[in-house]
């Protein structure tokens, strides 16, 4: 069946531009009242690209979602694998740790979280036996919150890795990151600027 008449002009005046909003956001509320986001295309992208970087993944990683997608967070966490080619796996239940499930069935190679979910995760890990660690996993981050010098050591003795540290806010998204095999990294810090990023704070520039 032929398309309607027009139907090509029509699809091309819907086609979103770099600068056109992707979605709304709702930030945390940390220090006031809760504020909406208008995140573009642009903004997205750009965001991919540092996780991407930093992460250094590639379109046979896949990404293990336990953060809520409906925060920035949880969101970039989706996009980024999803732009960069690779796989996104959801457990059925993010708030109920099932090692053979999460970590075996679905094969994830890196994955995102708060301090209390690597908290959480670094228990159950730290009670079964070496030989049954996960073996896909190569990366893993965190941020939202302050990341306990314990719950670093301990995630790192478990996995065989470090923990990258990051810090970002909903209205820009990854700022900042500890990245420890690039030299960048500093025990109680969430690393330097991205490229491209300038932080000023009290008339310093970073």
């Amino acid at each position: 069946m032929p398309a309607p008449a027009g139907a090509g002009v029509k699809a091309a005046a819907l086609a979103p531009d770099a600068d056109s909003i992707l979605y709304i956001l709702q930030t945390s509320g940390t220090t006031a009242d809760p504020k909406h986001v208008l995140w573009t295309h642009r903004n997205q992208l750009a965001v991919t690209e540092r996780l991407q970087r930093s992460l250094r993944l590639a379109p046979e990683d896949r990404a293990l979602v336990i953060l809520p997608i409906h925060h920035s967070f949880g969101v970039n966490t989706l996009w980024t694998s999803i732009l960069t080619g690779g796989s996104v796996a959801f457990p059925r239940d993010p708030l109920h740790f099932d090692l053979a499930g999460w970590f075996g069935d679905l094969r994830p190679t890196w994955y995102r979280a708060v301090p209390a979910q690597h908290l959480f995760i670094m228990e159950k890990l730290g009670a079964v036996p070496r030989s049954d660690m996960p073996r896909s996993l190569r990366a893993v981050a965190t941020g939202a919150a302050a990341f306990p010098e314990e719950t670093r050591k301990g995630m790192r003795d478990i996995l065989g890795f470090p923990v990258v540290e990051t810090y970002g806010c909903t209205e820009a998204g990854l700022i900042c990151g500890d990245l420890p095999e690039s030299g960048r990294s500093k025990a109680g810090t969430v690393g330097r600027p991205d490229e491209g990023i300038v932080v000023i704070q009290k008339g310093l520039v970073f």
